[in-house]
């Protein structure tokens, strides 16, 4: 897909008449041949992970100098997952979105739900690889020198030490806290966030998190601006910043439709 919401049009070599609304360079026979899976990441994660392949000492490794915005993906992402659902080319009742923290938290459960989707039997061989399994992908993987290095020297996937909670505002932001027992003030270990822009419980989508053990760990705008600003310094927390609100909505709107285990 051309960046930057440019036209597409279909590749000649593909003996077809252009598609009207087809953001691909693929006809839709094409597309129709596929089992589509959506893999999201939250911006605030996968952006500062990219910007940091861009910028020394990494980038003397990965070959890439300049770090462009137009790279993220998420706005392609989200025109080719709604034109796949409208044409009916994916069933909009029976989609298959997985979110990168929820394979991270979870992934023996993400990966069986994936399989159970798809029709596959779960093996523990999807769970853990062998040397045999890491050279095939550090071969395949080679062009993309730098980008991959902690996937490619990695043997197995296992639950992250840490969940990652993401808060939508500093907690100063809001004024009540109702946990289990209806107190106000200060954090309870389990409980509720009520935004003031609350307006019902429709919008608890956007505004309310839940929040869990206090091992988790809890991101912040501002603890994640302070860990930018330490590594990349202010150009760079700028470059970040943007680029991660930029993309925002568009990873939201996909996520509604993850797969929840």
């Amino acid at each position: 897909m051309p960046p930057n919401q440019q036209k597409a049009s279909i590749a000649p070599s593909a003996g077809t008449t252009a598609e009207p609304g087809n953001p691909t360079v693929l006809p839709l026979d094409v597309l129709r041949k596929f089992q589509w899976t959506f893999l999201i990441r939250h911006p605030r994660r996968s952006i500062p992970s990219y910007y940091r392949c861009t910028v020394p000492p990494l980038d003397e490794v990965t070959g890439f100098s300049n770090f462009s915005p137009s790279e993220a993906g998420y706005d392609e992402l989200r025109r080719l997952f709604d034109f796949l659902v409208r044409e009916r080319v994916v069933d909009e009742k029976d989609l298959m979105v997985i979110d990168a923290d929820d394979l991270l938290d979870n992934p023996e459960g993400v990966i069986k739900a994936y399989c159970a989707h798809v029709g596959l039997d779960f093996s523990d061989n999807m769970l853990n690889w062998s040397d045999e399994d890491t050279k095939f992908a550090q071969d395949k993987f080679a062009k993309w020198n730098g980008f991959h290095d902690d996937a490619l020297s990695s043997t197995s996937l296992k639950p992250r030490d840490q969940a990652h909670v993401s808060c939508p505002a500093p907690f100063s932001y809001f004024p009540r806290l109702v946990g289990v027992a209806g107190m106000e003030g200060n954090l309870p270990r389990t409980g509720l966030f009520f935004s003031p822009k609350n307006a019902g419980r429709r919008k608890w989508e956007y505004y309310a998190r839940i929040l869990i053990p206090r091992e988790k760990k809890v991101i912040t705008r501002e603890s994640e601006e302070a860990e930018w600003l330490k590594k990349y310094g202010e150009k760079g927390l700028k470059e970040i910043r943007e680029c991660v609100d930029a993309n925002i909505k568009d990873y939201e709107y996909l996520k509604k439709f993850a797969i929840r285990v």
